[in-house]
């Protein structure tokens, strides 16, 4: 079966995240250090504040610089780049709440150094209790507040807060018991949300770093959340769209998925500023005193995808390690066992959704998690670091059961399809398929294509280790070979089940069954070779070597023949790629680099698929800088682009 043409939308341009360097405003002895990844080190742009009405440039965030923060409070922790700054904040802890100079609130035991940072305190954490005098001073204020949003620029900088002194409190570095509110009262979102949503109050990321100019404003929040329900989520399907309120969520959680859903936006390095902040969060390690742990694994398996897949280059140490931490995050917080909820005690149908929505969500971040260390698997050689022995989840439920817009639909899906909540556990599914003859008790039309989608992942790590194994001792295992093959084979029914049309994730399982036979029937020389890959970067270029090198392909062209035609038929009939996965585009580049390697070594038919004629290179390169160049807005497309260039290059002087 070939892929459908069914278009997809165009992808926006993906700015390398910007290099540490001394900022202008910054004094000449301050030190900078290229990695945020370590305790002190925080992000800063360096750049002025723009006039209102201005758009921010590709050349205003190249200024951003990761900023070494050299002075940290012995209380606190909290940390400062100037000594000043430090000695300031600590008066804080050393003043007594008896201080005369102090200004202290009514409501609270906090104290404050002036009386314009009390007021402020008192507008953004009592309004509710304020006066009525103070009531309309503060409608007024939030009034002109609201006007100046929404005449200004998304990029200008929200104002720097103070901290109050909490006297005989201990510090808390919990991200989520920050406000969550501002006090500002911005206009809706103009943008339509499907489903609709309410309409977001004032969205403060106060947690973030209070030194740099830059926060996401209640209408690039709502934006880009639209964004990655709409391009992203279908891939990484962990959020509930229909109940996810962002007000409630954890403001981690909500930049990660920003990070994502503004590589679909018109101004795509909103991805970076947002990165650049959830960076500094983890760095800091805040983002683990959250209250959701399954919130703060959410954020960190997209950061890591982002970092890995979409930025590329020297972020991808910061994927690989935060993949770690996210594995041990997961392990600790009980994230391998299944969420058991006694629907007893449940008093109401829309309980009863959301408790399911809930397990489900569990359910589909750790099968997410297992995902991601399967593909460093089969891209970078990376060691796993999951079992699938330690999910002990069920498979994921039914598509349009996890998409129910309504408890009312929840529930009479549940009713007229009772098969679509499967009762399978994942173990034991993957045992099914590994029998000798796989009799899996599933209808295809209700297993969720993301559980097909692990299978495979598991399978196709499967087919790794015998590779390595094979490589080492010598020796072939035809056995475990065959019931591989046998086990992918019997995955066929549930890829294409008859009947039913095209979903969101069908393209995404389709491409990876096909890259698995090719996998399975033709190893993976650098995996083979035993080379491990640092960055998606060195896996595109080993990948682009095997154009040009003389590997043991032509022995297996006719068995592999008919899955590498998929990927070159994909590529040929796709025309708008804005939805496309960043595997599926690393997958068809192999698959093209194979099958031009067929082509050069006089295969027949290598190529014909996409009416190009045997033995002739130089369509198949024009051919391929034209598939490709459709793609050449995101990191990867262009280092594809880079790579065939240099391929051509090489092979026109040989």
């Amino acid at each position: 079966m070939l892929p459908s043409s069914q278009p997809l939308t165009q992808s926006q341009a993906e700015p390398d995240l910007p290099h540490s360097g001394p900022s202008s405003t910054e004094p000449v002895g301050r030190h900078h250090q290229p990695s945020s990844c370590l305790p002190g080190i925080t992000s800063s742009a360096a750049t002025p504040p723009r006039p209102s009405g201005s758009t921010p440039s590709a050349l205003t965030i190249s200024k951003s610089a990761f900023i070494y923060h050299p002075f940290q409070c012995s209380l606190c922790s909290r940390r400062f780049t100037r000594l000043e700054n430090l000695k300031r904040h600590s008066a804080l802890h050393s003043r007594s709440p008896r201080d005369p100079k102090l200004f202290s609130c009514p409501h609270c035991p906090a104290t404050f150094s002036r009386i314009d940072l009390r007021k402020r305190h008192l507008n953004k954490k009592h309004h509710h209790a304020s006066s009525p005098t103070q009531s309309q001073s503060q409608s007024r204020g939030q009034n002109q507040r609201q006007h100046r949003l929404h005449h200004s620029s998304p990029s200008l900088s929200s104002p720097q807060t103070d901290e109050p002194n909490h006297s005989n409190s201990a510090p808390n570095n919990d991200i989520d018991s920050l406000p969550l509110n501002s006090g500002r009262q911005p206009s809706p979102p103009s943008l339509p949300w499907p489903p609709p949503i309410p309409a977001l109050s004032p969205f403060n990321f106060s947690f973030l770093d209070s030194e740099t100019d830059w926060q996401p404003s209640p209408e690039q929040v709502a934006k880009g959340l639209e964004l990655f329900f709409s391009h992203v989520a279908r891939f990484f399907p962990i959020v509930h769209q229909h109940t996810f309120d962002p007000e409630k969520a954890s403001g981690f959680l909500v930049i990660a998925m920003l990070c994502l859903g503004f590589q679909h936006a018109d101004e795509p390095d909103l991805s970076s500023r947002c990165f650049v902040q959830a960076k500094m969060l983890v760095a800091l390690n805040d983002p683990v005193t959250q209250r959701s742990d399954l919130e703060v694994v959410q954020a960190q398996i997209l950061l890591q995808a982002y970092a890995m897949l979409y930025l590329c280059g020297a972020e991808s140490n910061f994927a690989i390690k935060l993949h770690s931490k996210t594995i041990e995050l997961a392990r600790s917080c009980g994230l391998m066992q299944p969420c058991k909820v006694d629907a007893r005690e449940t008093t109401d149908l829309v309980s009863l959704w959301s408790d399911f929505v809930r397990q489900e969500s569990h359910k589909r971040t750790l099968l997410c998690l297992h995902q991601m260390d399967a593909l460093w698997y089969q891209i970078l050689s990376l060691p796993r670091s999951i079992s699938h022995l330690e999910i002990k989840h069920d498979m994921p439920c039914n598509e349009h059961l996890w998409m129910s817009k309504t408890a009312s639909e929840w529930a009479h899906i549940m009713i007229v399809r009772p098969g679509a909540k499967t009762q399978l556990r994942y173990s034991e599914c993957i045992r099914q398929f590994l029998a000798a003859s796989p009799t899996v008790h599933m209808d295809p039309d209700e297993i969720n294509p993301y559980g097909i989608t692990n299978i495979i992942y598991f399978l196709l790590s499967s087919v790794r280790e015998v590779s390595g194994w094979s490589t080492i001792t010598g020796r072939i295992s035809m056995e475990r070979i065959e019931v591989l093959q046998t086990s992918l084979k019997s995955l066929e029914p549930f890829i294409r089940p008859r009947g039913r049309q095209g979903g969101p994730n069908c393209l995404e399982v389709e491409a990876l069954w096909e890259m698995a036979m090719i996998q399975l029937l033709s190893w993976s020389p650098s995996h083979t070779g035993g080379v491990i890959e640092a960055s998606m970067d060195a896996a595109i270029a080993t990948t682009a070597s095997l154009a040009t090198c003389r590997v043991m392909y032509t022995s297996v062209s006719s068995s592999i023949q008919p899955h590498i035609d998929w990927f070159l038929v994909y590529l040929d009939r796709t025309r708008v790629v804005d939805s496309e996965s960043p595997w599926i585009l690393f997958y068809a580049f192999e698959a093209f680099s194979i099958a031009y390697q067929l082509l050069y070594d006089g295969c027949r038919g290598a190529m014909s698929a996409i009416d190009i004629d045997d033995g002739d290179a130089a369509a198949a390169f024009r051919w391929a800088r034209t598939v490709f160049r459709r793609r050449e807005k995101t990191k990867m497309g262009q280092i594809i682009l880079t790579n065939l260039s240099s391929q051509w290059d090489t092979q026109q002087l040989v």
